[in-house]
């Protein structure tokens, strides 16, 4: 993001759900800010979820929410996203004005014997969609057509 000349820090939120799922959010993080041109531009909240689930820290994540430019949720595919997650989501994207500019689903998938069923993505998709959001998911060949160029689903 710049303008004028001058390099703006983008400001990205990452909810996720374990140490696996943060760990590869990061991963993603650092490609990011690597590709961003000017390396450090990159300002990022991490959010377990179990933390924004959390009465005492619920609205502060909304309010990180509302601040970020790109939002990324880690986490697995094959089950919903727990409700207090939903109820997180639901509230920022219904107080946005012009930010976050980006969705972000960082999935790890199960496989494909553990199961077929595929709940998180359409779910943030359709997200993103009703929030005038770009969205980019990780692929593993599961992301129906939606990839984030050079990122891999296993991690960094």
């Amino acid at each position: 993001m710049e303008s004028k000349g001058e390099s703006c820090p983008v400001n990205v939120l990452v909810a996720y759900e374990d140490f696996a799922s943060g760990t590869r959010a990061m991963g993603i993080l650092k490609r990011i800010d690597n590709q961003c041109g000017q390396p450090g531009q990159l300002i990022h909240m991490m959010w377990r979820f179990d933390v924004v689930a959390d009465a005492d820290y619920f609205d502060h994540a909304v309010r990180e929410a509302l601040a970020s430019d790109i939002i990324v949720i880690a986490t697995r595919e094959g089950k919903s996203l727990p409700q207090r997650i939903r109820d997180w989501i639901a509230r920022w994207l219904l107080m946005k004005t012009e930010r976050p500019l980006a969705l972000v689903a960082a999935l790890d998938y199960p496989p494909a014997k553990a199961s077929k069923e595929v709940h998180v993505l359409p779910y943030l998709s359709k997200l993103a969609q009703y929030g005038k959001m770009e969205f980019f998911a990780n692929g593993n060949g599961n992301a129906h057509g939606f990839d984030l160029p050079g990122i891999d689903a296993t991690g960094p």
